[in-house]
C-alpha cells in the first residue's frame, strides 16, 4: 500500500499468501481482511477475475480457499482497491490488516499504514490599482500585486500586462519586460512558493489622447492551466477653466464650488510578511482649482510599514506610521493627482484600518480602508498515531505505541495525554515513561504535563493483556472493541480511536462458533465498478445457535407427517365411466388440502421465528412451491383425461431456482443432491402422468416423495448460506 494518499484517492493493496508444511491435505483456508473505517471497498481480484466476497455490514473482505490438496497451488496473490472517503480527516493514519487462517487453527496477519494528506492545490490571485480618472497628457501609474497560496508551488509563474492600443509603454519595476510587438509586459516568476507574494509598478504615458478617451488595462497571472485577472479602466479628462464673460459683477453670475474626490485603491486581503503598492487618487470634482493640496496617509504602525513611494517629495514619520505629501503644483478643475505608494504586511490582524486624507485651501476630503492581514496568529495542531495490534486473544500480553506530534505552528503547553482501554476486555500492564496516573477500576491511563515544541514528538510504549470480564457474554470473538487515546493541551486537542477484534480462550462458551444472519439486504456496487464486480458473503450473527439439529428433526417429522396424510387421502380410489362406458378406477381425494396447509404453516413459522431463516419471502415461495405442486399433481391424478400439464415441472424449477439465486456457489455434494431429487421429481412425473396408463397408476406415490425430499434439501440450503457454510 501506498505511504499516503489523499482523500477520495483509491489505495490498492496487494495480499500475497501461501501455505506451507507437509500436511497432504489442508482443511479450509479463508483469506479475510477487515477494512478500516476511512476507507470503502471497490473491488478485489485475482489477476483478472474477481474474487471473493464482501459484507457491507462487518466491512470485511474473505475469500475462501476451499480444501487444499497436495497437488493444488498453494500460494497466491489478491489485489483489493479501496476508496479513501472523501471527509477524512488530514493526518489520520490507516491500519489495515489482512489475515489467513485454516481449519487446523493455524493462522497469520500483516498489516499495511497509509497517512491521509492534503489534496495539493495552489491558487493565484491578483490585485490591480490605478487612478479611475486622469488628466489629458499625464501618465498612469498602476500597482499589481499578486500572491500564491495552497500547498504546493506553482511552477513557472508569469504576470503578463497587457497594454491597450491608446497608451505608451514608459517604464516597469521589478524585472518586468516590455515587448513592443505584442504590447505586453511580462514578470517571469518561476516557481512560486505557497504564501509568497510581491508588487509591481507600472507607468503608461496617455500622450495624444483626448478629453472623454478611455484606458482599459488588463493584467493576468498564470501557471499552467490556473490563472486569475484583473481589469483597471481610467477615464481621460481635460481641464475646465471657468471663464466669467458676462454679469461678472454687481453680485450676479459665477458661484464658486470647490469639491474633491478621494479614492483609495487597496488588496482587501494581505498576507504577513508580503509587500503591497498601493494607489491613492485626488480628483478636483468641483468648478475651482485646488491650491495648496496636501495629500496624508496614516498607517497602523503596528501592523503595516511604508517602504517607498514614486512621488516625490514626502515626509515620513516611523513613529506614528504617517506619510505626508505637499502636492507641488494646483489640481486644476476637472484633473487629478496619483501617488503610489509600497507598503509590507507586518502582522496579522482582521479589519485593519488605514486613514487617508486631502487638505486644500478650497476643498478637503477623508476616506479609509479596513484589511485582512493573514498569518498573524500561529494556527496550532496535533497529530496522535496509535499503533497497535488488531487482532488479540485472551490471557496473551501486547505491546502498543502512541506517538504524538506538533504537526502546527506554535507551541503545545499543558498537554495532557489521556488512554481509556476497555476495561471489560484489557488491562493496563506497564509503560516506558513514567509519571502516568492509573485508575485501575476504569483502566484509564494519564500522562500530565506533556509540552511539546513545534515539530517535537512525544512517544510512549507500553504493554496491555487481554483480560476478558466475567460480567460480558462468553463470545468466540468480540469485535471493533475500542481504545480511545486523546491529547489535551491549552492550544490544540486531538483524539484517535483503535479498534481490534479480541477471541476468546480461558472463557469460551461452550456450543460451538456456529452464528447467522441475514442474507439480504443485497451489496450496492460501488461507483467505479458494475453490479457483476460485486461480491457479497452472508453476514454472520448468533442467531443461527438457536436452530439446532431437534429444531430440523421436527420439520423433518412434520414433513412424513404431510408426506402421510396427502399419501392417505390422495390414495384413496373412486370409480369413473369413461366416454366408451367403461368403468376405472382413479386416484386424487382432495381431503387432503386442509392438513397440508396447516402443517407447512408450522414449519415456515419454526424456521422463520426460531431458525431465523431469511429472506422469508424465498422461503414462502419454497413452500408455496411445494404445495402448489402437490395441488397439480392431485388434480392431474383425480382427471384421468386430462392431457400432459407442464405445471408441476414450471413450479418444482421456480423453487430450486429461488434457491440457486439466494446462494449460487454450492459444494459439489449440494450440487448433487439438489440434482438427483430435481432430476427423480421430473422424471417419476413424467412417467406417471405421461407414459403410465390412467388406469393403473402404480407407482404415483413416487412424485409427492421426491418433491418432499427436493423441498427438504432447499431448505437446507438455505439455512447453510445463512450460516455461512456455504459462499454465495
Amino acid at each position: 500500500a501506498p505511504a499516503n494518499a489523499n482523500p477520495g484517492d483509491e489505495i490498492t493493496y496487494t495480499l500475497n499468501w501461501q501455505v506451507t508444511g507437509n500436511m497432504t491435505t489442508l482443511a479450509e483456508v479463508m483469506v479475510s481482511d477487515t477494512l478500516p473505517l476511512e476507507v470503502d471497498f471497490v473491488s478485489a481480484k485475482a489477476g483478472t477475475t474477481n474474487v471473493g466476497s464482501y459484507d457491507l455490514a462487518t466491512k470485511t473482505f474473505s475469500y475462501n480457499l476451499g480444501i487444499l490438496s497436495e497437488t493444488d497451488t498453494r500460494s497466491g496473490s489478491i489485489t483489493m482497491v479501496v476508496t479513501v472517503k472523501a471527509d477524512t480527516l488530514v493526518g489520520n493514519v490507516i491500519n489495515n490488516t489482512s489475515k489467513i487462517d485454516a481449519g487446523t487453527g493455524k493462522h497469520d496477519d500483516d498489516q499495511a499504514t497509509t497517512t491521509v494528506v492534503a489534496t495539493p492545490y495552489f491558487n493565484l490571485s491578483i490585485d490591480k490599482s490605478g487612478p479611475s480618472e486622469v488628466k489629458v497628457g499625464n501618465n498612469i501609474i498602476y500597482g499589481i500585486n499578486w500572491s500564491v497560496a495552497g500547498n504546493i508551488a506553482a511552477d513557472g509563474v508569469m504576470v503578463i500586462d497587457s497594454l491597450p492600443s491608446n497608451v505608451s509603454f514608459v517604464s516597469a519595476n521589478n524585472g518586468g519586460i516590455y515587448n513592443s510587438a505584442d504590447g505586453t509586459v511580462v514578470w517571469q516568476l518561476g516557481n512560486v512558493q505557497p504564501g509568497a507574494s510581491g508588487s509591481f509598478e507600472l507607468i503608461v504615458s496617455t500622450s495624444g489622447l483626448k478629453d472623454g478617451d478611455q484606458v482599459i488595462n488588463n493584467v493576468i497571472i498564470k501557471s499552467g492551466s490556473v490563472s486569475a485577472a484583473d481589469q483597471v479602466t481610467t477615464n481621460v479628462t481635460e481641464v475646465h477653466i471657468s471663464v466669467c464673460t458676462s454679469n461678472c459683477g454687481g453680485g450676479g453670475g459665477f458661484t464658486p464650488d470647490p469639491r474633491v474626490k478621494l479614492e483609495y485603491n487597496y488588496p482587501l486581503t494581505k498576507q504577513m510578511g508580503s509587500q503591497h503598492v498601493e494607489t491613492i487618487t485626488v480628483t478636483n470634482t468641483g468648478n475651482v482649482i485646488l491650491t495648496n493640496g496636501v495629500v496624508s496617509v496614516d498607517f497602523p504602525e503596528e501592523y503595516i510599514k511604508f517602504i517607498s513611494s514614486g512621488t516625490m517629495p514626502y515626509v515620513y514619520d516611523a513613529t506614528t506610521g504617517k506619510v505626508t505629501w505637499t502636492l507641488a503644483s494646483a489640481i486644476g478643475v476637472g484633473a487629478n493627482e496619483t501617488i503610489n505608494v509600497t507598503i509590507e504586511a507586518l502582522k496579522g490582524k482582521d479589519n485593519v484600518v488605514t486613514v487617508v486624507a486631502f487638505d486644500s485651501t478650497e476643498a478637503d476630503s477623508t476616506t479609509s480602508g479596513e484589511e485582512d492581514i493573514l498569518g498573524g496568529e500561529p494556527v496550532p495542531s496535533v497529530q496522535i498515531k496509535y499503533s497497535h495490534p488488531v487482532e488479540k486473544t485472551e490471557n496473551n500480553q501486547y505491546a502498543e505505541k502512541i506517538e504524538l506530534i506538533n504537526t502546527g505552528q506554535a507551541d503545545l503547553t499543558n498537554g495532557k495525554l489521556a488512554v481509556d482501554l476497555p476495561e471489560d476486555y484489557v488491562r493496563f500492564v506497564s509503560a516506558d515513561i513514567g509519571g502516568y496516573i492509573l485508575d485501575g477500576a476504569r483502566q484509564t491511563i494519564e500522562w500530565p504535563a506533556i509540552n511539546l515544541a513545534v515539530g517535537g514528538s512525544y512517544t510512549v510504549n507500553m504493554i496491555i493483556e487481554v483480560v476478558l470480564s466475567g460480567e460480558i457474554t462468553p463470545q468466540f470473538v468480540y469485535a471493533a472493541v475500542p481504545t480511545e487515546v486523546v491529547y489535551d493541551s491549552d492550544q490544540a486537542d486531538g483524539a484517535q480511536t483503535g479498534n481490534e477484534n479480541i477471541a476468546c480462550s480461558a472463557s469460551c462458551p461452550t456450543t460451538p462458533p456456529v452464528v447467522r444472519g441475514k442474507v439480504t439486504p443485497p451489496v450496492v456496487a460501488p461507483a467505479a465498478t458494475t453490479s457483476n464486480e460485486v461480491a457479497e458473503v452472508c453476514p454472520r450473527a448468533d442467531s443461527c445457535t438457536g436452530c439446532g439439529w431437534w429444531v430440523w428433526l421436527i420439520i423433518v417429522l412434520l414433513h412424513a407427517l404431510l408426506l402421510f396424510i396427502y399419501w392417505f387421502y390422495a390414495s384413496k380410489e373412486e370409480i369413473k365411466e369413461n366416454e366408451n362406458g367403461e368403468y376405472y378406477i382413479i386416484k386424487g381425494n382432495m381431503n387432503w388440502f386442509l392438513p397440508v396447509i396447516l402443517i407447512l404453516v408450522i414449519v415456515f413459522l419454526l424456521l422463520v421465528f426460531l431458525c431465523s431463516l431469511q429472506p422469508w419471502w424465498a422461503l414462502l415461495m419454497i413452500l408455496a412451491a411445494y404445495f402448489l405442486s402437490l395441488v397439480f399433481y392431485s388434480a392431474m391424478l383425480k382427471r384421468a383425461g386430462m392431457k400432459y400439464s407442464p405445471f408441476l415441472p414450471i413450479i418444482v424449477t421456480i423453487a430450486v431456482l429461488v434457491a440457486y439465486l439466494l446462494c449460487a456457489s454450492w459444494p459439489w455434494w449440494v450440487w448433487v443432491l439438489i440434482l438427483v431429487f430435481y432430476i427423480l421429481t421430473l422424471a417419476s412425473y413424467y412417467l406417471v402422468i405421461v407414459k403410465m396408463d390412467v388406469k393403473n397408476r402404480n407407482y404415483w406415490w413416487l412424485v409427492p416423495l421426491f418433491m418432499t425430499a427436493l423441498t427438504g434439501a432447499l431448505l437446507m440450503v438455505m439455512r447453510l448460506c445463512q450460516c455461512n457454510e456455504v459462499i454465495r
